[in-house]
């Protein structure tokens, strides 16, 4: 693991972000979005913070943002925060990883979010292309897969 630190006493903000070597790429073929997925289910709670909300409404309530973005061979989570509020963030932050909570009911909310977070994209110009290139991919290449996933892609993962 590489950790990069930096500090300036004197700034408003501060902001963290971990990256994991892990992307779409590594998708099943029977699960494809599940990266995607994972990216928005482990922000559901942890064991020491198990409020549905309770981390995004930390960082909201401290002039924060958080967001997270899954790529082809990595996903990355990141935050900023209020510099004052900066050491409780962390530790939430890092219980997400630590001991996510994967609460069915949440799943299952967060599940339909990203079918329609999918079907937003079908009016989408660039996912419209990229569906285009993925059809004339070779199937056994990982990029031929459907990233994003949605409730056809993800419904056998028997949530």
């Amino acid at each position: 693991m590489m950790v990069l630190y930096t500090s300036d006493p004197d700034a408003s903000k501060a902001a963290a972000s971990l990256s994991v070597n892990v992307g779409s790429f590594v998708d099943p073929p029977e699960f494809q979005g599940l990266a995607h997925f994972l990216e928005h289910a482990i922000h559901l709670g942890s064991t020491k913070y198990p409020g549905a909300n309770e981390y995004q409404v930390f960082i909201q309530s401290n002039q924060g943002h958080m967001n997270a973005e899954t790529c082809k061979e990595r996903t990355t989570y990141h935050f900023t925060i209020s510099s004052n509020a900066f050491a409780e963030a962390l530790d939430r932050f890092s219980q997400l990883f630590i001991s996510p909570l994967f609460d069915k009911g949440r799943v299952q909310k967060e599940l339909h979010a990203v079918d329609s977070e999918s079907k937003g994209n079908l009016q989408n110009l660039v996912e419209q292309e990229n569906s285009v290139i993925r059809s004339l991919l070779d199937p056994a290449h990982p990029a031929s897969k459907y990233s994003c996933g949605n409730l056809e892609t993800l419904d056998s993962l028997n949530l």
